[in-house]
């Protein structure tokens, strides 16, 4: 798996153009182009956040930052977890050609994701600007957070992939997941400091979380629990050792499964 990957990274000029070239013909005959990519997310803030402060009992300068960046950033995560197990079904008519790697087809995905990501951060800026809140240099630790939450997508659709290129019912399985992932992780509403009882439980057991914070606590000048680091660091490792063990059993089947 990890020469495949290199060697996808090393050639990396037929994915990123394919996907670049993929964006220029979406948007080329609309009026704002990939501008559109920020017209959910920054209706979903502008509407909501208002809403969900209230609900919450947070001053809206508190929450819609929060709202904002835990939004934007779960949509990156939902994106890899939502598409991986279709990829290579989705790719069938590539991987069938016999020119591509399995790696180049996630690569691509992700590039695409990230390039997607970038462009919703809009509407992170335009909130941290409209409230007046000017990040200082520990925000940077944001973007390590964002690095492990690309480099944990390689392995999820790699894993996720080949899995479901065998047993369709995880999509289905993953769809749900997810729905669930997003009512139990702080977006909509914000943790208290020390939160214990069974929602406490769910964060330390909640991997999503504990990649959000990652991202968004920097950025709003928190400091990130020495047991979030861990967490992260040990799924990283976990995951990239239980989708090396897949990939070297099931990547020369998977022309056969799509």
């Amino acid at each position: 798996m990890f020469k495949d990957l290199f060697s996808s990274l090393k050639a990396h000029e037929y994915w990123t153009y394919s996907v670049w070239l993929k964006f220029g013909l979406t948007y080329r005959k609309t009026s704002i182009g990939p501008l559109w990519l920020v017209a959910s997310p920054a209706v979903f803030v502008g509407f909501l956040g208002y809403l969900f402060s209230q609900v919450n009992g947070r001053e809206l300068s508190v929450f819609v930052p929060h709202l904002a960046i835990g939004y934007v950033t779960w949509t990156l995560i939902y994106t890899a977890l939502n598409a991986s197990p279709t990829i290579f079904t989705k790719k069938r008519s590539e991987i069938l050609q016999g020119q591509m790697r399995l790696t180049d087809l996630v690569l691509a995905d992700i590039f695409q994701t990230l390039l997607t990501y970038l462009h919703q951060m809009l509407v992170v800026v335009v909130v941290f600007i409209y409230f007046g809140l000017v990040p200082d240099l520990y925000a940077l630790v944001s973007l390590i957070g964002l690095f492990f939450i690309l480099l944990n997508s390689v392995w999820v659709y790699l894993a996720f992939g080949m899995i479901g290129a065998r047993f369709r019912d995880l999509d289905e399985l993953i769809s749900a997941g997810v729905r669930l992932g997003f009512f139990i992780t702080p977006i909509i509403w914000m943790p208290v400091n020390g939160q214990g009882g069974v929602l406490g439980a769910f964060l330390i057991l909640n991997p999503i979380y504990h990649f959000l914070e990652i991202v968004r606590a920097p950025l709003l000048g928190n400091p990130i629990a020495p047991t979030t680091w861990a967490i992260v660091i040990a799924f990283t490792l976990v995951g990239y050792a239980v989708a090396a063990f897949i990939y070297r059993r099931t990547s020369r089947l998977v022309p056969l499964w799509v």
